[in-house]
């Protein structure tokens, strides 16, 4: 196993874990119900156990991906496709983005009522864009697609081979796995229990983990971190403008 690789991830993680942990968890904790009525723990050592549980997290994605990656064809932080062709992974990252706007923009957000619209872009811009980007963007890829995905990979290649087969599975389950823990996050901040609010996180989100997936098996992680990237940046002055309407009706 490649420890300078494994020390590179985790690093890539810490401003999201340090930065953006504490703005998600204060925006979260004012929507929160107590424990069978019982207090919260102060704010201070909710946010240290937090720091603490997602750098755990993201020191076992960052050698389960290192250690497994490369038996699959993964693992790799940048792979020579993006090394020759840069340009490539830039586009498929703007193109994908705008896919996805296109999509909720289009198809899914006008099926949402009302007080999961303001709930759910709320949420979003109280979160803030740098949390958005550097937890999102990276943490998240980090554990999903480097960590699950490569395992995932591994175990289905042990069955299937390491061929495509095992690659899209991996990449459908990490997504499936990756849509589904936004769920309790919107639930928090106020969204309704629909079929068009589940549909919408589960799809959309699925998709999006499809397009990063792709994107990590290609030409590796770096690349997947920029298109999660390239996603929240196209999308921040969207929402906000969306949300700025819902709020003035």
């Amino acid at each position: 196993m490649n420890w300078t690789t494994t020390a590179t991830v985790v690093a890539l993680c810490l401003p999201g874990i340090v930065i953006g942990l504490p703005r998600m968890l204060d925006n979260l904790m004012g929507k929160l119900p107590a424990p069978q009525g019982k207090p919260l723990p102060p704010r201070r050592v909710l946010i240290m156990a937090s720091i603490a549980q997602s750098s755990v997290l993201v020191a076992g994605a960052a050698i389960l991906g290192a250690l497994l990656g490369p038996r699959v064809g993964l693992g790799a932080l940048v792979t020579p496709a993006l090394t020759a062709n840069p340009g490539a992974a830039l586009a498929a990252a703007v193109l994908g983005s705008a896919a996805f706007l296109a999509l909720y923009y289009g198809v899914f957000r006008p099926w949402l009522d009302p007080v999961t619209l303001s709930a759910s872009e709320g949420f979003r811009q109280d979160t803030g864009l740098t949390t958005r980007v550097l937890y999102g963007g990276v943490v998240e890829e980090v554990l999903m697609r480097w960590g699950a995905q490569s395992l995932l990979a591994w175990l289905l290649s042990l069955v299937l081979g390491a061929g495509a087969a095992a690659h899209w599975t991996a990449i459908l389950v990490a997504g499936l796995l990756f849509a589904v823990g936004h769920i309790p996050a919107y639930l928090a901040a106020g969204c309704r229990r629909t079929t068009a609010f589940f549909t919408t996180v589960v799809v959309l989100n699925t998709l999006l983990a499809l397009f990063y997936g792709f994107l990590y098996w290609q030409f590796g992680l770096l690349a997947a971190i920029l298109a999660h990237a390239v996603t929240h940046l196209l999308w921040y002055p969207l929402d906000l403008r969306a949300w700025s309407a819902t709020r003035a009706t």
